[in-house]
């Protein structure tokens, strides 16, 4: 599958749906690194830095899309999955994403895998 059309999928609200149906971080976390999108992604960042780079572009760009603030952020779980997927191959790529998604509006899990990883390697 073409990153474009992956990304497109782990935006929709169908994914987010399926992945907020938790309690916890921890669980949420679970449920998406078991989805099969999250696999796809993993597999496509695993090929190519290059790749790498243009999910942090796609994890800036979407932190400045305008929506209705009266609602949580649509891309609040996309930002999440691709913030920890990022974790796996470039922490330094993850942290710049994670810097970003920080000043987010409406975020939930979002900001929560962001701070973790901010505070983690604040840590180290």
């Amino acid at each position: 599958m073409a990153l474009d059309e992956l990304l497109l999928l782990i935006e929709s609200t169908a994914f987010a749906i399926e992945a907020g149906l938790v309690s916890g971080y921890h669980s949420f976390q679970q449920i998406t690194r078991k989805k099969p999108l999250t696999h796809e992604l993993i597999v496509v960042l695993f090929e190519a830095q290059e790749v790498q780079i243009q999910l942090l572009s796609r994890v800036i760009n979407l932190t400045s899309v305008e929506f209705n603030t009266q609602y949580a952020n649509p891309y609040d779980t996309a930002l999440a999955v691709y913030i920890d997927a990022l974790s796996f191959f470039s922490p330094d790529l993850a942290k710049i994403g994670a810097q970003a998604v920080s000043n987010s509006e409406n975020c939930y899990w979002a900001i929560f895998a962001a701070n973790r990883l901010l505070s983690s390697s604040q840590s180290s």
